[in-house]
Parts: structure tokens; sequence; C-alpha cells
């Protein structure tokens, strides 16, 4: 074993510990910091010693039109002309209308007017994107045509990846990030296995924050709403000189939450979320530009469920029906400090979630004649603990069956690209290479309690190590005026392992590597993959386009980690997929009419994801990732908006999908009455979902206006969670926002689910956990 290089923090030691190999941070002051402090100069001192001398940035140009394709247009009046949004979706700038790839933008206005405040409420307004929130505030699971993953442990990585400026967020844990001071979104559905690579099965989400201003000014706003929900942004603008700009950005959301618990009195559901980040652009020497970037980010907030009344409810077979915003549960909150586990064993209580994310970045663009050269590289650090009681329980010491997580990890990303054309034009391509480097200490406990007894039943501490490398290569061929053909492909070598750290503490169930190597099982996964994609582009005028595609993408393998049983630590098989689509891509009067349509057929060979069942080789209920099932998804999804006059307008989009699983596979060990049946449904898929709704513009004088927005979005009901027949009801949602702008200052009064529509988006062992209520939010800010 001797030249592998994967590591462990030893939790009482708190320093760097070689698991087998060479260390490569020997600073003994990295440690896993308690909430109330964070070691961040010894965090500095490793991130900027392997920081490279030369990084790479975007080039995406700010966006200051409403993006016409959007799940919603910005509240600006609709523009007859020259409304478009500059994306770079295939990693060059583009307008939002000429590319070729299903992708909602949301404009920085869109943001604001649709209270979209972090990563989850993304997928809200995006045709076949769902998103179940885990009992984790911390955590967003992504689901976009049929693909996405339950399991957020760190042997298994996210189908759908979120990034942050170009950057990648490679991890579940803290992945629903607060935006504050955002230029825009991109979201892009089906595989982008060619230019985002690895973990882009389902698609990818880009947040593109705004850059330094030349100008000095900024903004800051506070917001109060229902359930007492306080919530704090702005923005600095401090340009030292011509060539050094600089920015100041943070957040701040306090929401006591909105569950009332029936037995300990305490309102459960809710945040405490708090970031800062700073930004420094130099403009140096010609066309040479360098980005430098810090963040810190906390998240506190855990879900609870709800408590059961005693009949079944509409469309719910088990469990019995859910009384809304009302939960029994009885053990209490802690401050989620070190060793969940150790506090819950004296009695100190459970229920919390933590995730702490530091991120460094490093931009470079340089400018040239020939083409534009990029580096860009990125460091991200997480801390992530969770306690967690499933189901809720009375038992007001140990609860019943209880999850805990004590996670660390970083990842350092790097990527060199040029960006160029040739032939008059003729041919515009995109070359890169690409490296990820991704360390993870989690250690996972399971234990309940009979009657006033706690009993540990497992205490693992699993150690995985990933290294990517990859190069890549798409161009744009122009083979006539009107017709482009799109070619390009990506190879990726992928080296995963896997390590357990026995944990003797507590004298309960653990595990070493030596276990999972005595009965055979695989601890170092290595795949080398190769995901091309092809697109064929007519272009009937400035305006209409039409298109076809094939692309190719892969999600990495992993095993099945949170057991005890060796026999259970399975390898999990890359999961690989093909989507073909055609689609339209369309404006008409004068731009005041948009209609984007694309139909797609999506296969997806060997889909992870998550089940649960009582084995009978443990007796105890056992959450397994695998290799589930093949999958097909087929599908039509539309955007539009109709500018009626530029005051007045209406925007919609939806998808029709059907969805089914076309061979299953068998996890070992598991009876055949808790496998995957072919009656089974796709999970997160609904046959139909849509959201429209107008928007109304008002010019009162030459500084003030009003606008004012209604949006519908409706779903009909899905399948939640695989092996449970649970589904939600017909969903249908109203929000509403009316927003003054008299400047420098502007007022907003907006509400989310105004209707107070009851819907649940995620089952946990027969545990309902539901979606906000109506949220009435008012908001008051000025610009300086």
């Amino acid at each position: 074993m001797g030249s592998r290089t994967l590591y462990r923090i030893e939790h009482r030691a708190k320093k760097w510990v070689p698991v087998f190999g060479i260390k490569r941070c020997e600073n003994k002051k990295l440690e896993r910091a308690n909430d109330s402090h964070l070691a961040l100069p010894a965090l500095s001192v490793c991130a900027l010693a392997l920081l490279p001398s030369a990084v790479f940035a975007q080039t995406a140009a700010p966006s200051t039109a409403p993006a016409t394709t959007t799940a919603a247009p910005a509240t600006a009046a609709p523009q007859p002309s020259g409304n478009d949004i500059i994306v770079t979706a295939q990693r060059r700038e583009q307008r939002l209308q000429d590319v070729p790839i299903p992708i909602t933008a949301f404009s920085n206005t869109d943001v604001a007017r649709l209270q979209i405040e972090d990563a989850f409420d993304i997928a809200k307004y995006v045709p076949s994107t769902h998103i179940t929130q885990s009992a984790f505030k911390g955590t967003a699971t992504y689901f976009i045509r049929g693909v996405g993953s339950l399991d957020i442990t760190t042997t298994n990585d996210p189908p759908i990846t979120t990034y942050e400026n170009d950057l990648i967020n490679p991890r579940f844990n803290a992945n629903n990030i607060g935006l504050y001071d955002v230029d825009r979104i991109e979201v892009l559905r089906g595989p982008q296995g060619t230019l985002f690579g690895r973990n882009t099965s389902g698609g990818a989400i880009d947040i593109v924050l705004k850059k330094p201003s030349e100008t000095a000014g900024g903004y800051v706003e506070g917001s109060y709403g229902t359930y007492q929900k306080f919530s704090l942004r702005g923005s600095v603008d401090l340009p030292v000189s011509d060539t050094i700009l600089t920015k100041t950005s943070g957040f701040y959301v306090n929401d006591p939450g909105y569950i009332h618990d029936i037995t300990t009195g305490a309102r459960l559901n809710g945040e405490k979320n708090y970031g800062i980040r700073e930004d420094v652009r130099l403009k140096l020497a010609g066309d040479f530009t360098w980005d430098l970037s810090a963040s810190y980010e906390r998240n506190q907030g855990l879900g609870f469920a709800l408590r059961e009344a005693g009949t079944p409810a509409p469309n719910i077979s088990s469990p019995p029906a859910p009384v809304y915003y009302q939960t029994d549960e009885a053990v209490k909150v802690s401050n989620c400090g070190p060793n969940p586990l150790g506090t819950w064993l004296a009695g100190g209580g459970g229920n919390c979630s933590v995730t702490r994310t530091l991120g460094l970045g490093s931009i470079m663009n340089y400018k040239t004649e020939a083409g534009t050269l990029e580096f860009l590289y990125g460091f991200r650090q997480y801390w992530a603990r969770y306690s967690f009681d499933v189901p809720t329980s009375t038992n007001p010491t140990y609860g019943g069956v209880n999850l805990m997580s004590d996670g660390y990890g970083y990842s350092h990303s790097a990527e060199l690209k040029w960006s160029s054309q040739l032939f008059d034009d003729r041919v515009k391509y995109v070359a890169g290479l690409y490296y990820l480097n991704i360390i993870d200490n989690n250690r996972l406990d399971t234990a309940i309690a009979v009657g006033a007894t706690p009993i540990v039943l497992q205490d693992i501490d699993v150690l995985t190590k990933t290294n990517s490398f990859a190069g890549y290569l798409q161009a744009d061929i122009k083979i006539t005026d009107p017709l482009i053909l799109t070619l390009g492909g990506r190879m990726t070598h992928d080296v995963k392992e896997l390590g357990y750290n026995p944990e003797t503490e507590y004298g309960a169930p653990t595990l070493s590597t030596a276990d999972v190597l005595a009965v055979g099982q695989p601890i170092k996964l290595t795949s080398n993959r190769f995901t091309p994609r092809a697109a064929l582009q007519y272009n009937f005028s400035h305006d209409v386009n039409v298109y076809v595609s094939a692309t190719n993408g892969f999600k990495a393998g992993g095993w099945n980690a949170r057991t005890a049983d060796p026999q259970l630590v399975v390898a999990v098989a890359p999961e690989r997929v093909w989507s073909f689509e055609a689609g339209l891509r369309s404006q008409f009067l004068d731009q005041r009419l948009t209609l984007n349509l694309t139909a797609f057929q999506q296969t997806l060979k060997g889909y992870q994801n998550t089940v649960q069942v009582i084995l009978p080789s443990t007796g105890v209920l056992e959450t397994l990732l695998e290799n589930i099932a093949d999958l097909r998804v087929r599908g039509v999804e539309f955007e539009g908006n109709y500018a009626f006059t530029p005051r007045f307008s209406i925007a919609g989009n939806g998808s029709f999908e059907n969805a089914k699983y076309t061979k299953l596979y068998n996890f070992p060990g598991v009876p055949a009455a808790d496998q995957l049946q072919p009656s089974e449904q796709p999970t997160q898929v609904p046959k139909f979902q849509f959201s429209a709704g107008p928007i109304y513009h008002v010019p009162v004088s030459a500084s003030e206006d009003l606008t004012a927005s209604v949006l519908w979005r409706h779903s009909s009901t899905y399948q939640i969670s695989i092996l449970n027949p649970i589904r939600t009801p017909v969903d249908n949602f109203i929000d509403a926002n009316i927003q003054f702008n008299a400047h420098p200052w502007y007022f907003s009064l907006a509400c989310t689910n105004c209707n107070n529509h009851k819907s649940y988006m995620l089952i946990l062992a027969n545990d309902v956990y539901p979606i906000d209520p109506r949220r009435i939010t008012a908001t008051l800010g000025v610009r300086f």
C-alpha cells in the first residue's frame, strides 16, 4: 500500500495523520474547529502553499437585461429589441438564444423578484427540475430530468454539480449556497460531460457573482417576514485605483422556523446563516485581469418531520396523514459541537445541523489577438456536522434511530483553457486541461435507544480521496453561413480511493481498511471515460434557429459506506448517460415574443441512488447506495415570454416527462421482496409541471417606477422515494411580488406560496418533511 496518499483527521489529536503514504500538509494547527473559532491562519498556509502561480478566469459579461428564456423574466420593462443576455454555458461568451443547449438563465433582477435566496430556491422555476432539501439545511439534492441522488455521504458524488464563478463545489454537504450580489444564474439541463466533465450526468448549475466595479458604490437591504424571519444583505465596491478594484459582500439570515413542537413548545425548521465574501480585481498590463476571492459561509438549520394523525391522507398509502406544521419530536436541539455521538450518549441532545465552508479563488484572463488564455484555480473546504433523530420520537433523552455525522474535507481544482477562432471565424473552439483533487473524512454513527438504554449500532470513520484529470476540445464549425456543426469530446481519468479508520472509543461496531480488503471488496476505483458531444444547428435568421444534438456524460463510481458490515461496502459502478435532443430557439415581433422548445430522450445506465431496507443479516434499517436500474426519460420542455406592451408581459415554462426503468439491478444480501420492483415508478419525475404569470411595469417618474408580478407554479403528482409508495399531492403554488423604486431607495412586498398550499418534498423512514407554508416578506433597501 506504500505509495498511496489517503488521509484522515485524527479526531482527538486534531492533526493530519496519514492512513498510508506521505503527508502533504505538516501544519498541525489545521484543526476541525468548533463553531466559535476557525483556524484560518493554518488553512491559509496549506491552501496558499498549493496555489498555482497562474490562474484562469471566465469572461462572462455582466447582464444588464433580463433573460428572455428564464423561468420568469426580469422586473425591468420588456424591451422590443436588444433584449439579450450573455451566458457561458459552452465555456465562452454567447448570446443565450444562440446556445444549442437547454438552459435557463436568471438575471440579478429575476433573483430579487422571485425571492431566490439560496440554491434551493432555483429549482422552483426551471423545467424538468426538482430539488429535495434533506433534513440538513446546508444540503440540496437536485433532480433534473429524473437524474439525482438522495445519498449525501462523501463516497457518493452529486450528479448535478454546482459551480460558483466556474469554480466547482464538488460535495453535497455544502452546496446550498447563499445567494447575494448575484449577476446571473445558469441552469444547464441534461448531461454536460464534454465541457463540465465528471458528475454532470444530470446537469450543471453555475452561479455567476458580480465583479468589483470601477466606481465606488453599493447597496444594503433588510427584510422581515412571516414567522419573524429577518435577513440583511449588502455589498460595497471600493476601487483603490484604476487598476485595483475591490468588493466586499455579506449576508445574514435568522429564521426561527414555522413548525410548532407540541412536546417541547419549541419552534423548529428554522435556520441561522451568514456569509462574507471579498473580491479583488487587478487590471494589469493590456488585456490581462486577475480576479482574487475569499469567502466564508456558515449554515445552521435542521428540518423536522410532521407528526402523524391516525387516519390515512389522500394519495398516501403509508404513513398516516401528517398534521401540517406540527411535530412531536422530544429530543432537544444541540449546538452541533465536536463529537456528536459523545454528546448524544451523555444525554446532551441531538437534532442539529451545521455546515461551514471556506472558499478561495484565483482567476486570470489574458486576451490576445490570437485568442484568450485562461487559468482558474479554486480551493474549497467544508466542515459539516449533524445529529438527527429519524423517525421522530417521544423519548426526550435519546430519541429513536439517530443518524450522526462529523465530516471534513477540501478540494483543489485547476483548469487551463484556450479559446480562439480559425479560418476567418468559421471555426470557433475551446480547449482545456483540468485537474480535481478531493480529500474527505467523514465519521458516521448510528445509534438507538431501548427504553433508557442507548445502544451504538455503528461508529465508522470513512476516508476518501479523489484525483481526476481531463482534457477537452469543442469546436463550432460554420459549414455554411446558417449551418453550424458542433463537435467535442472530453477524456477523463478518474481515481477514487477508500479507507476506514477504526473507532474504538465507545466499543461500537466499526471498520478498518483491512476489514474491507479481507472480504474482497475493492478500495480503489479507476475509470477512463470519453464523453463526446455533437450538435447541428441551422439559423433561419438572427432570431430563429433549430438544432439537434447528442451528448454524453457520466457520474463517477463510489461505495456504499454507511455500514459497519464489510460485506456491504459494495463498490458502485459509474453512472453513464446519453441525451438526444431537438430544439427550437425563436424570437418574433421585434423580440417581443420568445418561444423555446426542447424534445429529448435520455438513457441512463447504472443509475445510482439509495434504498432503505431492513436486512436479515443486521436486523436494522440500512440505507444502501447502489446501481439500482437503467433509466429512460422522454420529454418536452418549453419556455416563453410575450410582451403585449412595453409595460405588460407574460412569461412561462414547463415540461412533459415520461420516465421508466428499463432494467433493474439487485443489491447482494437484500431479500427479493425489498429489491426494486418492475412496477416501481422513477422518483422525482412529475409527468407535467409548469410555471407562468404576468409582469406589469409602471414608470412613475424619471427616477421612480413600480413593478408587480404574479407566478403560478404547478406540478402533477409524483413518487418521492425509492421503495416507498408515497406520492405528492398535485401541487399548485402562487407567488407574488410588488416593488417600488425611488432612487436610491427601493421597497418590495413579496409572498411565496401565497395560497398556503400544503405539500411535502421528502420521506425518511416514513416521516413526511413539508414544503414551507405561506411566507410574506417586506424588503427595504438603498443603493449608494
